[in-house]
Parts: structure tokens; C-alpha cells; sequence
């Protein structure tokens, strides 16, 4: 599709419970959104659907 970052996959799973968002049956995911910076630290994480103005600001935050 074009994208210049890179997409993740996470078949089994591992991914998902490394982040704590699996659910209890652990099957199902729990929606969480979570920004990256390039050296790879967490700077913002939510569950469930933040408004897009909310990320925004946290991707300015970055550039600066």
C-alpha cells in the first residue's frame, strides 16, 4: 500500500499480551492505541478510541 513505516502482525499473539491488551479469555484484543517514538519508547497509550485531536498533539509533541 505504500506506507513508509513499518506494519506489524501478531498472529500468536505474543505481541498483544507483551502490551497487556488481551482480554480475559485471551483471545479477543482490546482496542488500545499507542504511539512510538523512533527510539522506540512508549509516549502515549490509550485504551479504546481516543479522539484523533487528542493524537494529534501527542505527534506534534513529537516533532518539536
Amino acid at each position: 500500500m505504500g506506507f513508509d513505516f513499518p506494519l506489524l502482525s501478531d498472529p500468536d499473539r505474543r505481541v498483544c499480551a507483551a502490551y497487556q491488551v488481551l482480554k480475559e479469555n485471551g483471545k479477543s484484543v482490546q482496542r488500545t492505541v499507542y504511539i512510538v517514538d523512533q527510539q522506540g519508547i512508549i509516549r502515549y497509550a490509550q485504551q479504546g478510541m481516543p479522539p484523533d485531536s487528542e493524537l494529534l498533539d501527542v505527534l506534534r509533541g513529537l516533532q518539536e
